[in-house]
């Protein structure tokens, strides 16, 4: 895992060179925010929960109206019930539930238009979308067992944790629409983005599901 976030960096790098070859402008930048994710399938509990999101961004500018953005932002998913399950048993009734917390290194490349709103340009707004690639960067699963009886009293319970080995996947592939507006100034660029992304597959083997995300963020660019 650390010698693949190494190498996000450069592979975000790769995939924007072509633009950047033929771009107008070049600007780097950080960002930061808040992720409302939730895990959809047919065992789970949970619903929309606030995570934080951090990271950068290369913004390349291929037109007036046309840009290309790659990012590296941690992204935490926060704690997801992917099962609750409650069977008849000779002391009363067994509860059991099964959760994973995750936080994914995520690489999107999305590719923009740049809407002009006010009359010098210095205000537009940005609509796109692209594909995204989210790395595990931290897993942990977590299985609760509790006996109950009739009247919903615990007679014992127990729990067992481990990183999950052979749970979640390591990539998990998605696609992000974005939209935002930028704020041109003397020294840079400040500019927002709310954002939805949706996993293509499930992440975590066995459970028929996948992330949705909203995220709100802010940032600021320079150019290069």
């Amino acid at each position: 895992m650390l010698k693949a976030s190494r190498a996000l960096p450069v592979a975000v790098l790769l995939l924007i060179l072509p633009g950047m070859a033929a771009a107008q402008s070049v600007s780097v930048g950080v960002l930061g925010g808040f992720n409302l994710v939730s895990y959809t399938g047919s065992s789970v509990e949970s619903g929309w929960r606030p995570a934080l999101r951090a990271g950068g961004t290369v913004m390349v500018a291929l037109g007036p109206k046309l840009e290309l953005a790659g990012e590296v932002t941690f992204s935490d998913l926060g704690t997801n019930a992917l099962s609750l399950e409650r069977a008849p048993s000779a002391p009363g009734i067994v509860e059991t539930r099964n959760s994973v917390s995750l936080s994914h290194i995520v690489v999107p490349i999305l590719v923009s238009a740049v809407l002009p709103v006010s009359p010098d340009g210095r205000i537009a707004v940005r609509l796109g979308g692209g594909p995204s690639v989210g790395y595990r960067a931290r897993c942990s699963a977590v299985t609760r067992v509790r006996t109950l009886d009739e009247t919903g009293a615990i007679l014992s319970s127990s729990t067992t944790e481990d990183t999950c080995g052979g749970t979640a996947r390591t990539i998990d592939v998605g696609l992000a629409a974005n939209a935002g507006v930028r704020f041109r100034q003397p020294w840079g660029d400040l500019f927002t983005d709310a954002r939805y992304r949706i996993g293509l597959a499930s992440p975590v083997a066995g459970s028929g599901g996948r992330f949705q995300q909203m995220s709100v963020s802010v940032g600021v660019a320079f150019g290069l």
